[in-house]
């Protein structure tokens, strides 16, 4: 897996996730995780370094994944932002509502 798809889904659990060992086992996270693994691909044309780097690096002057990076932190704080919309019972985290429109 993509390391910026990687970083993704972390954040995604750092705001989305179990906040005790106790409770659903799978709770929003998993569609929000699997909501970023479908744009990251449809965006991207794969998730894997292996199928991204070959076409990407051609892009970069210095040969670096820079794009990638760039197109995978702008999708997850997308799906981080609008996650209450994707997934209606993910309650946004009182430190994001002030990042979003209306709030």
């Amino acid at each position: 897996m993509c390391g910026a798809l990687a970083a993704g889904v972390l954040i995604l659990g750092v705001f989305y996730g179990r906040t005790a060992p106790v409770g659903p086992k799978y709770g929003c996270i998993s569609q929000l995780s699997a909501n970023l693994h479908k744009r990251f691909y449809e965006e991207l044309g794969g998730k894997c370094c292996a199928m991204l780097r070959p076409f990407y690096q051609k892009m970069d002057r210095e040969n670096s994944c820079r794009f990638i990076y760039q197109k995978g932190a702008e999708l997850a704080v997308e799906v981080v932002l609008s996650a209450p919309e994707l997934v209606p019972e993910c309650r946004m985290p009182t430190s994001l509502q002030r990042f979003v429109k209306g709030s």
